[in-house]
């Protein structure tokens, strides 16, 4: 993870977006991060879809790697540093992780009790009681797609 961070803040220093290291849930400049073949891009150099795949939109927090063509999900450390959102009816049990007091038994049970209409519903996961909710909630969505497309496998960084 802390190699995965250390990309993440290399990557806004290459950018000229970096004033520091952030803590982590610190509002950064960049709203609607990508990693795009391990550098960071916001804004308007965002991907609309996986190179390897037109068909597969990109959003905040997805990256690409290059190499392999594959698209995923940043891994949750970058997750959670750069303050992204997860989508609990669509999301990993590794990319639950990244909210605040969610581990994985907890990611566990959040993916055995979905859908989730809304984000109080959360409250029905055992261990997950008001405290909780309070803290997973700047960050947790609830999606539903039209037609939902296959989760995309997260991206771990080469160099861990």
């Amino acid at each position: 993870m802390a190699t995965a961070l250390a990309l993440v803040f290399a990557s806004f220093w290459a950018l000229g977006d970096y004033s520091g290291p952030p803590t982590l849930g610190a509002p950064l400049d960049c709203a609607r991060p990508q990693l795009v073949d391990g550098q960071l891009r916001c804004g308007e150099e965002l991907l609309d879809a996986c190179p390897s795949d037109p068909t597969r939109p990109l959003g905040p927090g997805d990256a690409t790697d290059g190499n392999t063509g594959s698209c995923g999900r940043m891994d949750p450390g970058s997750l959670a540093a750069l303050d992204q959102v997860v989508d609990v009816n669509a999301a990993s049990a590794e990319e639950l992780t990244s909210l605040p007091g969610i581990g994985p038994k907890r990611a566990a049970a959040i993916i055995a009790a979905r859908p989730f209409a809304r984000v109080d519903e959360l409250t029905r996961v055992r261990g997950v009681g008001p405290k909780t909710l309070a803290r997973v909630r700047a960050r947790a969505r609830v999606g539903v797609p039209a037609d939902p497309a296959p989760a995309l496998p997260p991206l771990h960084s080469r160099t861990e």
